[in-house]
């Protein structure tokens, strides 16, 4: 807890009680209040409560993580009773007399306030263990910081002036409340300040120094010890759904209704021509049919796509041509175009991977020398509520999936330039059923419970009781998130979107969560900055990336995801999303071996904005580590 009783200020020495740490009624009174909470919610964990002077007063200095870390250092002291330094804009009418009888006493950051050195000082010669920060603010605060914390030396002018011990200490957990993790304090030996002259203008700094080395030794020792005992693992990707989205969904599975829902929609996307469908794979169905393309007419594939694509090309009688990629971008290269296209080869499909975009430019130089439709697959790239796609395309897909960005649990938007094939698609749509309410709201539910397993600790359970069920964490979670599985691809995606559906991706729409988009992207640029140099990331140069997920390629997967795992991050191999493409029987010159070579040893990372910072570091630590541990 981080207040004190009344304390009697340097001009007022007389009267000291025999015990000057012993708490007063008011702070009886709020350690009564908070100690139980404290037990029940955070568990503290502490060490070192030894090392505490039993009597007489010292200078207690910790690292800063949150606004509670007061409440985390005194604790596990009482009934002694710690003494504040508090900011001085916090001593306002009505509050200022209250902080001052809880023994809180103003000081004003970064203007070396003489006054308040001197009042601590007074009262660690008294016998009252003071509380100092040395850092002066928290760490962290949010996704930036906007002032960073550097060590002050007033801690160490106190317990020089006053002749009492200086102690360190370290905590951790206090960070993001909501998480509810364990409170980890440690308390170190005083250190030796014998040597330092009080009248030496160098001993504040030179005893700083050693304070701070101090508390860098025992903060390290709580991130060994929590590591040992981690209960935490963090999903492999974070739904991008709120609950407020999904009982929104779930309201409008019993009141929405169709009527004019895909033109207002389409109106708002800025595309009142577009097609909206109940996926990706359904446009792009309806595409083929609206084509009506001969059977053994061709379809060029960037090399690594979903694999339903490509089973509806063949189901439309189509030979698909895999396209081999640029490890550097994973945009497929034209060269590589050019080679695999023939006489009977009638559109191209540009996979945007993973976050990044593809430059399609070269592409559709090829494709319009030979006469063919450039369609760009956007379902893992996108943007924003606005955005239809690049201006070379013919076609743009955007999926609102799942596990996609801005999910609506399904539906995909479809940019169509030639008006009369986006009429035939829409004409063509009108024939299937609209997918049945109940199904979707049996989703809806189901989407809420995988929302819940986000968090860490729950995750981490999740996990053990597959383990001991020996269930595969795996295929589990994969089928969990899969739109459509079964082998009845076309009866499944042949239907048209449901009205709660369309209600939900409105909503995706018109509140796009531009803020975290960004952090992700964030997120990921800090991840790869992290990293060691010799990891390899496929598509590290691609353009704009927002890092949907983020893969490195190693030689041997399973040892570097059971390595993360140990460290409570969940990476993944496997993904139903994507998957290369397999050449005709009489094209073996067509096998890509870029795409095989990177398939066969990518790792898809964690890196989403809710990690933080410091797991993001931990995280590329880990991989750093593992990756040695190859070589």
């Amino acid at each position: 807890m981080s207040t004190a009783p009344a304390t009697r200020t340097a001009a007022e020495p007389e009267g000291v009680a025999l015990d000057p740490s012993a708490p007063t009624g008011p702070y009886r009174v709020l350690a009564a209040l908070a100690r139980p909470t404290i037990r029940i919610l955070f568990r503290p964990s502490v060490r070192g409560l030894n090392r505490i002077p039993a009597r007489g007063g010292f200078v207690l200095c910790s690292n800063q993580l949150s606004n509670m870390d007061g409440f985390a250092l005194a604790h596990p002291l009482y009934p002694r009773q710690v003494q504040w330094m508090g900011k001085a804009g916090l001593f306002r009418r009505p509050i200022a007399s209250t902080l001052r009888r809880l023994g809180i006493f103003p000081v004003r950051r970064g203007e070396g306030d003489i006054w308040a050195v001197r009042t601590a000082a007074e009262l660690a010669r008294q016998g009252h263990p003071v509380g100092i920060f040395p850092e002066g603010t928290r760490r962290e605060k949010g996704f930036r910081k906007n002032r960073s914390s550097r060590p002050h030396t007033g801690a160490a002018r106190v317990a020089i002036a006053a002749g009492v011990p200086l102690v360190p200490a370290a905590i951790l957990g206090t960070e993001r409340l909501t998480l509810l993790r364990r409170w980890r304090v440690v308390f170190g030996a005083p250190l030796p300040l014998d040597d330092l002259e009080p009248g030496d203008r160098r001993a504040p700094r030179e005893a700083t120094r050693r304070l701070m080395a101090a508390i860098a030794v025992l903060e390290e020792e709580l991130r060994t010890e929590a590591e040992r005992t981690r209960r935490r693992l963090h999903p492999r990707l974070r739904l991008d759904v709120s609950f407020g989205d999904l009982f929104f969904a779930a309201g409008a599975c019993v009141g929405a209704r169709r009527e004019a829902r895909e033109a207002r929609l389409l109106r708002s996307w800025g595309d009142p021509q577009g097609v909206v469908c109940l996926s990706v794979r359904s446009a792009f169905d309806l595409l083929l049919t609206a084509l009506s393309l001969a059977p053994g007419d061709e379809v060029a594939f960037s090399a690594v796509t979903h694999p339903d694509m490509v089973r509806i090309a063949e189901a439309h009688g189509l030979r698909a041509l895999p396209v081999d990629l640029d490890p550097e971008t994973l945009a497929p290269r034209a060269d590589m175009l050019e080679r695999a296209i023939t006489s009977r080869t009638r559109l191209i499909v540009v996979a945007h991977l993973f976050g990044g975009r593809a430059e399609l430019a070269p592409l559709v130089d090829v494709a319009r020398r030979h006469g063919q439709l450039v369609v760009e697959d956007c379902a893992q790239c996108l943007r924003g509520p606005q955005e239809r796609g690049h201006e070379l395309a013919d076609v743009s897909l955007f999926s609102f999936g799942a596990i996609k960005t801005a999910t609506a649990l399904g539906g995909a938007l479809a940019r169509v330039d030639d008006r009369h094939l986006a009429e035939r698609m829409r004409a063509r749509q009108e024939r299937w059923p609209v997918q049945p309410r109940q199904e979707y709201a049996l989703r809806v539910l189901k989407f809420v419970g995988l929302r819940v397993l986000g968090h860490p600790r729950v995750y981490w359970l999740f996990s053990r009781s597959l383990a001991a069920a020996g269930r595969d964490l795996d295929s589990v979670v994969n089928g969990a998130v899969r739109g459509f599985p079964g082998p009845e691809l076309l009866r499944q995606i042949r239907r048209r979107p449901s009205a709660p559906l369309l209600a939900l991706l409105a909503r995706r729409l018109r509140r796009f969560d531009a803020a975290r988009l960004e952090a992700r992207a964030r997120a990921g640029r800090l991840l790869g900055a992290a990293l060691p140099p010799g990891v390899v990331r496929p598509g590290r140069t691609a353009l704009d990336s927002t890092h949907w997920v983020f893969p490195v390629v190693t030689s041997d997967r399973a040892e570097l995801i059971a390595a993360l795992r140990r460290a409570g991050f969940d990476a993944a191999a496997a993904t139903s999303s994507i998957a290369s493409v397999s050449p005709p029987c009489d094209r073996p010159d067509l096998r890509p071996e870029e795409a095989d070579r990177t398939l066969a040893g990518v790792v898809f990372l964690p890196a989403y904005p809710e990690l933080g910072d410091r797991e993001l570091a931990r995280l590329a630590s880990a991989v750093a580590k593992a990756v040695d541990a190859e070589r």
